[in-house]
């Protein structure tokens, strides 16, 4: 009978701080996704704390973003600036990374300019277009395939890996730790200007 009244404790105990830990992951279990036409963004600004950011472009006449498991305020608009911005998760321990946070952008791009920033969130860029493309991350790694405009990556501890063909050839820092990009693209019919930087990590051509 003692035996089972102290089984009995153990389990409740386990399944106390098996809460307790739950608890400090992002809340929330549905998708949350909201959009605004596209005609009233000219710059989008994306922030996150921890979460990997996939921007992809789409056929819907719509800039729309959608994420699992947060509850918080998705989208806001002020003027012609619309800002994504998720922070980091509270709590102290966590189970499991915050799932993705996907953006999709009209076909037809941004008048003017992209920002993303994120500290240990990884980004993605597929086939987008902006006028001007600026990704920072501090230990996330960049990767961006089909970017249209004038593209600056930078991140302090990430890889950088590209499917663009540049024109000159990548600078690797003192005893092979970080790399730099500043050019022209190879196609000379595009006149993009492409700075690619990583302090510590490496830049892949793909």
């Amino acid at each position: 009978m003692k035996y089972g009244l102290k089984r009995t404790s153990v389990f409740l105990m386990l399944a106390f701080l098996l809460v307790v830990l739950c608890g400090c992951t992002d809340s929330g279990k549905g998708i949350t996704t909201k959009s605004i036409p596209s005609d009233q963004l000219q710059h989008l600004v994306i922030e996150t704390g921890a979460h990997d950011i996939v921007i992809r472009s789409s056929d819907a006449e719509t800039l729309s973003a959608s994420v699992e498991g947060y509850k918080g305020e998705l989208l806001t608009q002020e003027q012609d600036t619309v800002l994504i911005a998720i922070p980091m998760p509270g709590g102290g321990i966590h189970l499991r990374s915050p799932q993705p946070l996907y953006v999709d952008l009209p076909r037809q791009g941004i008048v003017g300019s992209l920002t993303v920033r994120s500290e240990y969130g990884q980004v993605r860029l597929e086939a987008v277009s902006a006028a001007e493309i600026s990704v920072t991350t501090e230990h996330g790694n960049i990767a961006q395939s089909g970017v249209s405009g004038q593209l600056t990556a930078k991140t302090k501890l990430g890889d950088i890996r590209s499917a663009l063909e540049l024109e000159q050839a990548i600078v690797t820092g003192t005893d092979g730790i970080g790399a730099f990009y500043e050019g022209p693209l190879l196609d000379k019919a595009n006149s993009q200007t492409i700075k690619l930087s990583t302090e510590f990590g490496q830049i892949e051509l793909q």
